[in-house]
């Protein structure tokens, strides 16, 4: 659930304010918000969801994940918002 995860934005801006005036170099954001950080934290809670399973290393959708994804999709289009992040 998005309520138990880290907002990538949030972390940013708190690193920020943290170093204040002296700001942040470019390089630490890039290691502080790698994929260990952001993508693999969410695809565990992809398969502890049971919304994927991993298969030989792959990844693979199973019908409750499709069915999320494509109420997603629709929401989205209903919006007007393209399909990006």
């Amino acid at each position: 659930p998005a309520i138990e995860v880290d907002s990538p934005t949030l972390v940013i801006v708190d690193l920020i304010a943290e170093r204040g005036g002296a700001g942040v170099d470019a390089a630490e954001l890039h290691r502080r918000l790698d994929d260990a950080y952001l993508v693999a934290p969410r695809l565990e809670d992809l398969v502890d969801e049971g919304l994927v399973t991993v298969e030989d290393g792959r990844y693979r959708a199973v019908a409750k994940g499709v069915s999320l994804a494509r109420l997603f999709a629709a929401w989205r289009r209903l919006l007007g918002a393209g399909m990006g992040g």
